[in-house]
């Protein structure tokens, strides 16, 4: 299995857990040595900034998933997607 697989809809299947609410899913997805955790999807955005956008919504499941993705070995919090936007940066701003 690839990680880090584009789909059709630019997901990869660590996007496509976070937009459902599957963190479970992002902690096996993650756990492959190969594993992006930041892949940027065909919009721009991560899968950490998908998971907080999640969030913004209201999602129970958001926060195991923020937490999944900030918690992996390898993070890099500050990547940007097609508006500029960090994770940190939406969180502040409230963006959804």
């Amino acid at each position: 299995m690839d990680p880090n697989y584009n789909c059709r809809d630019g997901y990869t299947p660590s996007a496509l857990a976070a937009k459902f609410g599957h963190a479970e899913a992002v902690e096996v997805l993650l756990g492959y040595p190969r594993a992006d955790p930041n892949p940027i999807h065909s919009a721009g955005d991560t899968p950490l900034l998908i998971s907080i956008e999640e969030n913004l919504r209201g999602s129970y499941y958001s926060c195991h998933l923020i937490a999944a993705f900030l918690t992996h070995p390898r993070p890099y919090r500050n990547v940007r997607d097609l508006g500029g936007r960090t994770a940190l940066s939406s969180v502040v701003a409230g963006d959804s």
